[in-house]
């Protein structure tokens, strides 16, 4: 919560949900502490991971994190679908997870449901930056 809402108290599902933090999506983090009695390891969100998800948000365009795939299987997807022009561009997230970059002005369950009946096995996830603009408010942002 204190890197990804400015500390601000959320259920963690919906963080979950609206980072599209899922099974199978590579997240970055640090280990903070190990309490080796409690058997309790603590981790926070890697910097890095925090700038990527601030990124994402800032630029503004909707992303469909694709999971469960190979790349070559999405691309398919993309072109027996017609969204060439919806999807910019295809980022590897790990070798079985990716970002579908939407074309600003596209929204991404959209996309998801014309590309659904191609994809297979893949879980597909819509990263919106207005939903995460509601519960990440910058420093910024409230001063003005």
């Amino acid at each position: 919560m204190a890197q990804l809402c400015d500390g601000r108290s959320f259920p963690v599902e919906r963080i979950a949900q609206t980072y599209c933090i899922q099974e199978g999506v590579p997240v970055h983090v640090r280990v903070t502490s190990i309490d080796t009695q409690l058997k309790e390891i603590e981790v926070w969100v890697s910097d890095d991971q925090v700038s990527r998800f601030e990124e994402w948000r800032r630029q503004r365009f909707h992303r469909i994190i694709a999971v469960g795939g190979f790349q070559d299987k999405i691309r398919e997807a993309i072109r027996l679908s017609k969204v060439e022009r919806d999807v910019i561009e295809v980022d590897e997230l790990s070798l079985t997870a990716h970002s579908l970059v939407c074309k600003l002005g596209t929204e991404a369950p959209g996309v998801i449901a014309k590309i659904g009946r191609y994809v297979g096995r893949f879980r597909l996830y819509a990263f919106l930056p207005d939903r995460v603009d509601k519960i990440r408010i910058t420093t910024l942002e409230r001063s003005s």
